[in-house]
């Protein structure tokens, strides 16, 4: 397992920890002090048994240890331990954790601690969650999105608005320093103008000097004159001065004036950069959005059309199984009749060979008289005629014959559908059923 600092946690070292028993988190104390292989930290916000991680049956478990700031995944809070497993919180590889919550005290915040995990299984792959899995329940079908993923976008959308954030600042401290700046060349022009007052005063007094020397006495006039000479030299002196600095205060000004417009030049690259970047996060989750609709609309129509053929497919079956019952009823029909046929026939061959070896008496022929209403209603229709009753020859086999089979054509119609309905579903269901009808009609010739 490794644990990888984020930009907005409690800085630390990444992790590498091997999960070999159930590793614990927390803040780092007297005995229990922060290592590169254990997960141990020296923040403030964390409890001494903040939480637990585990490794069981190729599975990476979570869970708080009734912590004072509790501890998310992916920002969604684990439930505080109940001694219940509805508490623990299976981990992927890529999934984002926070130990605790940033806390201010005496205007200083003491952060919490932010790292992405990477696990790995004893076979080297990554423990990367399942299809269908994004940490809470998702439909059936659906495409998943890795939380590595959305970590990955959600990190690069908050880099990019503290990004703009801080450029946000750099423009207002341009403003500021383009305002100072303003000043100061208000300054510099209010200087100047000042140079040109003292340079009209210093031609006045000369003027004047020049007017003085005119009709004046003369060791006045030297004494006046010392003194104007002198007066002139000092305020020289201090115009140069001023001068000298009003200068110096200009090129330090153009100076900064030329650094902010190149720093705000740059500010104006990176913040055309910066939206160009963002554009394009944005392009990209709104391009995963579409292309989650699309595969939710494309699930939706293929599982409406798989729905509509179970429907179809359940009224076939329907449909399949009430002609199997229609079919049974009539193959019970056809044996019953075909049994009732084998008895008809077994009596009318019995009678006629008791009739071939019996001899020709009136005694027999009172018999004869007497069984007849016995016999079947094929054979009465069949001995109508006087003469053949008499006649004992007219009762053998070959007379008797041609009775079974009007019998077995009177059930042919009956029998031709059920054999085409079998040849089309059971053709061996269709030989094996003629080959018992043969069987039941003692191996009479079959049509079918």
């Amino acid at each position: 397992m490794i644990l990888t600092c984020q930009h907005d946690s409690h800085r630390f070292e990444d992790r590498t920890i091997v999960v070999n028993e159930v590793i614990k988190v927390g803040r780092a104390v007297a005995r229990s002090k922060a290592a590169p292989n254990n997960a141990i930290f020296d923040c403030k916000v964390l409890s001494r048994n903040h939480a637990i991680i585990w490794f069981s049956s190729d599975e990476f478990w979570l869970r708080d240890t009734n912590s004072s700031n509790g501890t998310f995944v992916n920002n969604t809070r684990v439930s505080k331990r109940d001694d219940s497993e509805s508490s623990d919180r299976q981990i992927f590889s890529g999934d984002v954790i926070r130990f605790g919550v940033d806390v201010v005290e005496h205007d200083t915040t003491h952060g919490c601690i932010v790292a992405s995990v990477t696990l790995f299984l004893p076979n080297g792959q990554e423990a990367r969650p399942k299809l269908g899995h994004t940490g809470d329940v998702l439909p059936s079908g659906l495409i998943s999105i890795s939380n590595e993923q959305m970590f990955q976008i959600s990190y690069f959308l908050s880099d990019t608005v503290f990004r703009e954030q801080a450029l946000d600042k750099k423009l207002e401290t341009l403003r500021q320093a383009l305002q100072q700046a303003t000043v100061a060349s208000e300054l510099g022009w209010q200087a100047m103008l000042n140079e040109e007052k003292l340079l009209q005063k210093l031609d006045l007094y000369e003027a004047q000097m020049r007017l003085f020397k005119e009709d004046l006495p003369e060791g006045s006039l030297k004494m006046r004159l010392s003194e104007l000479l002198e007066e002139k030299s000092l305020q020289e002196a201090e115009s140069k001065n001023q001068l000298t600095k009003l200068l110096k205060d200009k090129e330090v000004a153009l100076q900064r004036v030329r650094d902010l417009e190149r720093t705000l030049e740059d500010l104006k690259e990176e913040c055309a950069y910066l939206q160009g970047e963002y554009t394009s996060a944005q392009d990209a989750c709104s391009n995963i959005s579409d292309e989650y609709k699309t595969n939710l609309t494309t699930i939706s129509q293929r599982v409406n059309e798989l729905t509509t053929e179970r429907n179809q497919l359940h009224e076939q079956l329907v449909q399949a199984n009430q002609e199997n019952t229609a079919l049974k009823e009539h193959c019970e029909q056809i044996s019953h009749e075909l049994g009732v046929t084998k008895e008809m026939y077994e009596q009318a061959k019995l009678k006629a060979k008791i009739s071939a070896l019996a001899p020709t008496t009136d005694l027999d022929f009172a018999t004869s008289e007497e069984v007849k209403p016995e016999e079947p209603s094929g054979v009465t229709a069949c001995s109508a005629n006087p003469s053949a009753v008499v006649d004992a020859s007219s009762l053998s086999s070959s007379s008797i014959e041609p009775l079974v089979k009007r019998i077995v054509r009177h059930n042919e119609a009956a029998m031709t559908s059920l054999h085409a309905y079998l040849r089309q579903v059971n053709p061996l269901a269709a030989a094996e059923l003629i080959n018992k009808i043969c069987k039941l009609m003692f191996a009479l010739p079959c049509h079918w």
